[in-house]
């Protein structure tokens, strides 16, 4: 509790009696909480109060609900003589702020909870063949924001590219959906501190983004983060690929959605590093007569 600024300790009890330090939960209703005022506490007019309260979130999303306040005040008598009259104010909506928090919508306003998760995760292949040169294609979406601070680094990390090459720093190409069209996202990724374009980090079957210094990924912006590997020289099924986030907010490790379309003929050829080895499925010769001199077919 704050009274103009300054912090007030044992402002509030939990008894009417106002001896023991703290807030009451109602018993019957888990969303009701009283403040009574600690004895020989008294709020001032005229004077601004701030009342925090520490809560656990539900695990579930959550829209925010109206919160509201009435007050009773019971009359106070000193030496026989009243010296408050009995004070009331009926039940009413307190006013939240309408400011996002986060990147989320009202993200301020008590109660509004959301699930930190990507709305959107696939990653594609422009190649499904062994040994050549493949463009991989990330495609994100976060329920809120994701930034690098003075004191908190975040980054996203794929795991699981299993089989692949791919330089140490690998160049990215970085955009945004902006309507229907894809734009310059601008520096996101700093792989090396010192790059002055879009970089990544690659490590152990996996690449890191290191989201840059004073950057924020917005939430409900759609990413495109594309990257070049050297596929395998022999044939391999998809691997689990999966994604995770860490920093200001952690996005806890979930696979990957594969567009599971084909290329080239390739059945779910699009699928992230499903890779074959080009040849025929048949290769039949035959011919229509074996007669000397005579007209031949060969199929």
């Amino acid at each position: 509790v704050t009274e103009s600024g300054s912090v007030v300790t044992d402002f509030f009890c939990t008894d009417a009696a106002g001896t023991t330090t703290g807030i009451l939960r109602d018993a019957t209703d888990p969303r009701k909480v009283t403040f009574y005022l600690c004895a020989d506490k008294t709020i001032l007019g005229l004077q601004f109060y701030v009342i925090s309260l520490g809560v656990t979130n539900p695990a579930t999303a959550l829209n925010t609900t109206t919160i509201e306040i009435e007050i009773n005040a019971p009359a106070r008598s000193e030496n026989g003589e009243e010296v408050f009259p009995v004070f009331a104010v009926e039940k009413r909506a307190m006013t939240s702020p309408q400011t996002a928090l986060l990147g989320v919508k009202n993200g301020a306003k008590p109660f509004q909870v959301v699930i930190v998760e990507w709305s959107t995760k696939t990653l594609s292949q422009s190649s499904p063949f062994v040994s050549v040169s493949n463009t991989l294609t990330l495609r994100i979406s976060g329920s809120i924001t994701l930034a690098t601070s003075d004191t908190i680094s975040s980054k996203i990390t794929l795991t699981g590219l299993t089989g692949v090459t791919s330089e140490a720093y690998p160049i990215l190409t970085v955009t945004s959906l902006s309507g229907a069209e894809w734009v310059s996202a601008g520096l996101l990724f700093c792989g090396d501190s010192s790059t002055t374009t879009n970089q990544g980090e690659w490590s152990n079957n996996a690449i890191v983004l290191p989201v840059c210094a004073s950057t924020t990924l917005r939430a409900g912006t759609t990413y495109q983060v594309t990257f070049a590997v050297t596929n395998p020289s022999t044939q391999q099924d998809a691997p689990g690929i999966s994604i995770e986030a860490s920093g200001t907010t952690a996005f806890a490790r979930v696979a990957v959605i594969a567009p599971g379309t084909n290329i080239a003929g390739v059945e779910q050829g699009a699928n992230a590093l499903n890779v074959i080895v080009p040849g025929f499925n048949m290769h039949l010769i035959g011919q229509a007569s074996f007669f000397a001199g005579a007209r031949n077919l060969i199929s």
